[in-house]
């Protein structure tokens, strides 16, 4: 009777999933607003990453850690995914395969692929990746309001600047943010179950509150970036001889941000300032699972939180979306690494797809990413230290 209920579980979470996806396509497709773009971010962000660690079994204690060990495996497996679309796209008659029917159709038989795997391969009891009960409380308590009021306050406080020049509700966000600080600091009010959703959105806000304040890109990198974004676009089709360059080899500025545009229904810029914003704003979240590995869990939360009082957070790295989904696979290797829930074999996984996204993000963080992996495994060999969490192969 047991093995029943396991199957039906099963197949009524299958069948959940299918009909999600069916009315995103159907949303993505009539282009019926505010749904296509949240059906459609969550497509793209969540759901491919969630089928994944699924079928490696990766479970976990913390609804955060599975949030961003799927963010990063559907990121991951968007951006080779496209590459692989744009590349034999050409080869069946597809002139123009970073287009929407094609990247669609690609990213349903993945997700169907994924699913068909994760149904076959689950053998232990179905439990969902949430405790949607617990998260619907959080949500509905009096911490997830005044989190959402920060949050609130700092998207208001971008839009208010770029409008009206007025910093009111940016320096009122600014103000609750330190509060929210102070208040963790003295053991009121927040407890341990709300420091990662606190970070998060904090960091959010700083990036919003930033990004939002013009209709336009500011800055450096941003439009180089911008070029050959567009120049895929345009051509909806990326050709890394056309106009060669280190940016336009990278699939963070060519294939990811085209993807968000295309599925998403909105403008580049927009995906920019918004989406890579969320995305990055996982950054301090991942970075405070990696310092709870070795202090107490307030001394964790400030540790991210200093990360995030340096301006480059909100300012500088806001120049460089490339190097902002870099960051993130860099954090994800650490945090891979002093995980302790993760089995050898899958950390050997995670570990090959973090180091692979990297290499396709961003080409600085690469070369540093691996200066240090070289010094730390010469330092090991000199003074004979083992290292435990993973095989030097």
């Amino acid at each position: 009777m047991n093995t029943l209920n396991r199957i039906a579980q099963r197949i009524v979470s299958s069948l959940a999933l299918v009909i999600y996806v069916i009315i995103t396509d159907i949303s993505i497709l009539l282009d019926i607003p505010i749904y296509r773009q949240v059906f459609g971010f969550l497509l793209v962000t969540l759901i491919p990453g969630l089928l994944i660690v699924r079928i490696l079994d990766l479970r976990s204690t913390s609804p955060s850690k599975t949030i961003l060990y799927s963010v990063g495996l559907s990121l991951a497996l968007t951006m080779f995914l496209g590459f692989f679309v744009n590349l034999i796209g050409p080869l069946f008659g597809i002139d123009k395969p970073i287009s929407l029917i094609p990247l669609l159709v690609a990213i349903n038989i993945t997700v169907i692929i994924l699913l068909v795997t994760s149904f076959f391969m689950d053998t232990a009891d179905y439990k969902l990746p949430f405790d949607l009960r617990e998260s619907f409380a959080l949500l509905r308590s009096p911490q997830g309001f005044f989190l959402l009021l920060i949050l609130l306050l700092g998207v208001a406080g971008g839009l208010a600047v770029q409008y009206y020049i007025c910093s009111l509700f940016s320096v009122v966000a600014m103000f609750l943010i330190a509060l929210t600080a102070a208040l963790i600091a003295f053991g009121k009010f927040f407890e341990e179950k709300h420091y990662t959703i606190a970070l998060f959105i904090i960091g959010l806000t700083l990036l919003l509150t930033r990004t939002l304040t013009s209709p336009y890109l500011a800055n450096t990198d941003i439009h180089v970036e911008l070029f050959y974004q567009k120049l895929a676009e345009i051509n909806a089709y990326w050709d890394p001889n056309v106009y060669p360059g280190t940016c336009n080899t990278m699939l963070s500025t060519v294939i990811l941000p085209n993807v968000y545009s295309v599925l998403l229904g909105i403008d580049s810029i927009l995906v920019y300032k918004v989406v890579f914003s969320i995305l990055f704003a996982l950054v301090p979240v991942a970075l405070y699972h990696v310092f709870k590995g070795a202090l107490k869990p307030e001394f964790s939360f400030f540790s991210a939180f200093l990360f995030m009082s340096f301006y480059a957070f909100s300012l500088v790295l806001t120049w460089l979306p490339r190097q902002q989904v870099a960051e993130l696979y860099l954090v994800l290797i650490l945090f891979t690494f002093f995980d302790k829930e993760v089995r050898p074999s899958v950390r050997g996984f995670l570990t090959i797809a973090w180091i692979s996204s990297i290499i396709v993000s961003h080409y600085a963080t690469t070369y540093i990413t691996l200066f240090f992996m070289i010094l730390v495994t010469i330092m090991l060999f000199i003074f004979h230290e083992k290292a435990v969490s993973i095989k030097l192969s």
